[in-house]
């Protein structure tokens, strides 16, 4: 069996607090621009914001925990990464963009769900690739 690494509780809240926070942002984005959006695309936004809501809450009762040691580093990336994402969700101009963000970020939640450092981190990564295109990426 694999050993578990998890992260302190402080660390669980920082993160479940800025996936929260994204979601918040995805749901300005959507109130914002309800005029110019169609059902369709209200609503893929809105199915975003309820992944994001729904995995925030198993890791604010559930904790996090990671499937290797470098449990900091890894936590490091995951805010840095969403912090982008939050500042690339003010910054766009079109609906591929906003959908792109917000998928991008209930992707890594997902991901983050698994344990795994390297889906983890490949997550991240797919993020920072889809907020570079809004000027925000971070070196992470």
């Amino acid at each position: 069996m694999l050993a578990e690494y998890p992260l302190s509780l402080r660390q669980t809240l920082e993160i479940a607090d800025q996936f929260a926070q994204a979601s918040a942002h995805i749901l300005d984005l959507r109130v914002e621009k309800r005029a110019s959006l169609t059902d369709r695309e209200a609503r893929i936004l809105e199915q975003c914001e309820d992944r994001i809501d729904k995995i925030v809450a198993i890791f604010r009762s559930s904790g996090i925990a990671f499937l290797e040691a470098r449990v900091d580093a890894l936590t490091a990336r995951i805010l840095a990464a969403i912090q982008a994402a939050k500042r690339a969700l003010h910054k766009v101009m079109n609906f591929e963009q906003a959908v792109a963000t917000a998928e991008a970020i209930a992707h890594l939640a997902a991901a983050v769900l698994t344990k795994v450092g390297t889906q983890v981190n490949a997550s991240v990564d797919a993020l920072l690739v889809v907020v570079a295109d809004k000027g925000a990426a971070l070196k992470v």
